[in-house]
């Protein structure tokens, strides 16, 4: 571990490592090191030890005693790589509000990482074919000091998925100030942002070049004519290289006359439908926001308050007002934000946020009663609505609303929406102890304001569970994500030292001021509770000047192999970052001069060894790479069948499966959603025609969509033919020719790209041949003498490193022989019988 900024790290009696910064002081507690010995985990005695110190940085290694060697030896999780990102010199002279900030994060499909939000950095690393090259911003006197936005511009900025390269960046705004609020990506790699502009408003005076640049497709191309408040909200589609604008837009209205925050228009939110339309949510104190199809046509209230509003866009429209699908404000007489959004496979919008009005006006479907009909007093409620602004229009495009809240204050940041059941899940904090609407709780106690999150029917009529998650002071939930599997994922801000943190990679809070955190839920099938499956701070300090340091989780998004992506803003020039990474120090971020930052969560959920005993048909399987008797046993296939495991539905759970030689066809046991009337994943069995007899399986990811499919070796051509759709019949779209007659096949990721490739064990010889090439005729990458001549291979992520590596099974013993090195044998364990066919994989989809 490298600590750049800290003036001197020491460690106390008790082996916690203390990072002395100025007058304050960050403290790591001792690692806490274990193994899973025979099903249970193990503690083993370990230590920092400091390797390197001098005046600028230290180097922290760890001491580990006695363990044993064939066993992986576990820090759960892993920090894959942290960053910061942003420039280092500031435009603007004020006390606070400078620098860089990450307000919205979005992945494409191979694991690149977009970033928006807030520079006022002069050397912000900009692309040089960037739309913008340099900062628009004029001066001090075109910042809005104290005013709702950010002073500087708003940015783009596409990393790779390992923290290494930036692919682009670009400035967007004009003179004033411009801030991104939220982003999202679709299937071409266009990048899609919404938030708010300052639209420049000195009269009816406008100067085209330093105003947002729009595009002559714009529904709203000018923010200066009439009068204009103190900001617009902005809808903005960028190419795939960040080099040129396919759609941009203002959207927002004049000023309510005598209002404090006269003309407010800000996108809090962004998301998009299957075909590119973009739905944007946010806040409005316009009287004359646009319209169209509206469930309400008009501002509830005369007074000065915002209320939350509903766009919808089509980018590749060849009008403006072909762009513009749908507009309406969402509120009552009281202050209405909408704060986040998500939308479901059929384009209905799911969005939550905050409240003070009692006079919304609550419905759910078919006559039923929301989840909360009525206000329940306080500051305000969240609340969750359901909009069909795709086959509805006017007041049938409202098909539920629900108040979400206590008699305190309650705020709904984010939504996420399983596509499949239309369950909402939703995240944001409350400061409720007595009255919130708890349901299957795994905490039901709140200490002063702590992070909520929650599950909600199709119907908003009910909830799946509803939980407090936070420690004695303040947290927050800020963003939300669920994976293939729907486990939940949450990043926010905590000022608690008692959060909780479970399987954590940092596990103190490392500043007063707050730290951001990443949270895993466990997914729900069926009204019951959730369960934390780790949860860790993330932050640091500041090591000199005021304050001390502080973080905001504001964007969060989990990848293929399950990997969590999380970004946000630092004030600490301590914040935990890693070599080789973009930006691995910052030393001019203070606690009013701030940095973006990014970083990627592995959690270490190792395969596992399991076997097919063919008398039986039946797959027995352990969860730990142990001795000991099966954890788990599933009856599928007959006799004659070879078996094949994969992860066929994308749940991040390996699944069994076989292939039937006599037929040429593969049986597989996919977990699909059925409802009838509640929906539940069920397993079924599907058949894929595809191989013949004489060929034996294999299965992986070959295209880098999350899903494991079919393939099979023909040793009689040495050459391996490879599907990527598991449907009744499909096409070979690989085929390397690899390996000659005799070889036994294996597959895997061996290189950690989250794509998998072949390869072969030749028992004649005792060695495996690997390529990491998806070509027709690879070269070998990985060559290594392992496993005797009676051994069947296998291969697995034995150590949750997101590498798989080689192993073997010997029937005459009944062992398996495990690498995670492809080298030297790691693991030993006694499993199965002599007759059984091994296989590995992620049993249970947990550490």
């Amino acid at each position: 571990l490298s600590f750049t900024g800290a003036g001197k790290v020491v460690l106390d009696k008790d082996g916690d490592l203390h990072l002395k910064l100025g007058n304050k002081e960050l403290v790591q507690p001792a690692p806490y090191i274990y193994q899973d010995v025979n099903g249970e985990r193990k503690q083993i005695a370990g230590r920092f030890i400091i390797v390197e110190q001098n005046r600028k940085s230290a180097t922290v290694g760890f001491e580990v005693e006695a363990y044993d060697h064939s066993l992986p030896l576990v820090i759960d999780p892993k920090l894959l790589f942290s960053t910061y990102v942003g420039g280092n010199t500031e435009f603007i002279d004020i006390a606070e509000g400078k620098g860089d900030s990450a307000n919205g994060m979005a992945l494409d499909a191979s694991g690149n990482i977009y970033l928006t939000g807030n520079t006022d950095s002069t050397d912000f690393p900009a692309s040089s074919n960037a739309y913008q090259t340099e900062l628009e911003l004029r001066g001090d006197d075109a910042c809005l000091i104290g005013g709702p936005l950010l002073c500087g511009d708003a940015y783009v900025l596409k990393l790779n998925a390992n923290g290494t390269q930036i692919l682009y960046a670009t400035y967007l705004g004009g003179h004033n100030s411009d801030e991104g609020r939220a982003i999202v990506v679709d299937s071409t790699n266009r990048a899609y942002i919404t938030g708010g502009t300052d639209p420049f408003n000195a009269g009816n005076f406008c100067i085209n070049p330093y105003l947002w640049p729009t595009t002559s497709n714009a529904y709203q191309g000018k923010a200066c004519y009439g009068g204009r408040g103190d900001s617009d909200a902005f809808f903005a589609v960028l190419n795939n290289d960040g080099s040129d604008l396919v759609y941009s837009t203002y959207y927002g209205g004049g000023p309510v006359f005598g209002a404090g925050d006269s003309g407010i228009d800000i996108g809090n939110s962004i998301a998009i439908d299957s075909n590119g339309n973009g739905y944007i949510v946010g806040e409005t104190a316009s009287n004359d926001l646009p319209v169209k199809n509206a469930f309400q046509k008009d501002r509830a209230s005369d007074d000065v308050v915002n209320d939350a509003f509903v766009a919808k866009f089509d980018p590749d429209a060849s009008s403006g007002n072909a762009s513009f699908l749908y507009g309406s404000y969402l509120g009552g007489v009281n202050e209405d934000v909408a704060h986040g959004v998500s939308v479901d496979a059929v384009g209905n919008a799911y969005i939550v946020g905050e409240t003070a009005s009692s006079d919304l006006p609550t419905r759910a479907p078919a006559g039923q009663q929301p989840l909360q009909r009525f206000f329940n007093g306080g500051a305000s409620d969240g609340f969750v609505a359901k909009m069909d602004v795709t086959n509805a229009t006017g007041a049938n495009s409202l098909t539920y609303l629900t108040y979400y809240g206590g008699i305190g204050r309650d705020v709904l940041n984010a939504v996420v929406v399983e596509s499949a059941t239309q369950r909402a899940h939703i995240t944001g904090r409350s400061d409720n102890a007595t009255s919130f609407p708890l349901l299957n709780a795994f905490d039901q106690t709140a200490t002063g304001t702590d992070a909520i999150i929650a599950m909600l029917n199709a119907d908003g009529t009910a909830q799946f569970y509803s939980s407090f998650f936070g420690g004695t002071s303040f947290d927050e939930g800020r963003a939300i994500a669920l994976d293939a599997a729907n486990n939940v994922y949450i990043t926010g801000q905590t000022l608690s030292s008692s959060f909780p943190h479970i399987n954590a990679f940092q596990n103190a809070l490392a500043s007063g001021d707050g730290d951001a955190f990443v949270t895993k839920f466990s997914a729900v099938a069926a009204v019951g509770p959730t369960k934390i499956l780790y949860s860790s701070f993330l932050g640091g300090a500041q090591s000199s000047g005021a304050g001390s340091g502080k973080e905001f989780g504001n964007g969060i998004a989990v990848d293929k192999k399950g990997n969590v992506i999380v970004a946000g803003t630092t004030a600490s020039n301590t914040f935990p970052t890693t070599a080789g990474t973009v930006k691995p120090s910052s030393p001019g971020v203070t606690q009013f001069n701030t940095d973006a930052f990014v970083a990627k969560v592995e959690p270490t959920f190792p395969d596992t060894i399991g076997v097919f005993n063919p008398p039986a048909n039946q797959f027995r399987l352990r969860n730990s790479n142990t001795a000991g008797g099966a954890e788990l046993t599933i009856t599928f296939g007959q006799a004659g069948d070879i078996p094949v495991v994969g992860d066929w539905s994308g749940r991040g759970v390996k699944d069994p499966g076989v292939f039937r030689p006599s037929t040429g066809q593969f049986l597989i046991r996919k977990f699909t959603v059925v409802c009838n009337p509640f929906c539940l994943p069920v397993p079924q069995i599907f058949t894929i025609n595809f191989g013949q007899n004489g060929d034996l399986p294999v299965a992986g990811d070959w295209n880098n969509d999350g899903i494991d499919s079919v393939g099979v070796f023909r040793p009689s051509a040495g050459q391996f033919f490879l599907a990527d759709q598991n449907i009744q019949f499909p096409s070979v779209d690989h085929s390397p020719i690899f390996g000659t007659a005799g070889d036994l096949p294996i597959a895997g990721d061996f290189n950690g790209d989250s794509k998998d490739t072949v390869g072969v064990y030749r028992p004649s010889a005792g060695q495996f041949f690997m390529t990491n090439q998806d070509v027709l005729n690879p070269s070998v990458d990985i060559s290594t003498i392992f496993g005797a001549a009676e051994d069947l291979p296998v291969a697995g992520d034995f150590d949750g490193d997101g590498k798989d590596t080689i192993g073997t099974w010997r029937p005459s013993v009944a062992t398996f022989f495990l690498s995670n090195n492809n080298t030297a044998v790691d693991i030993t364990a006694a499993f199965g019988l002599n007759g059984d066919q091994p296989v590995v994989g992620d049993w249970d989809g947990k550490p």
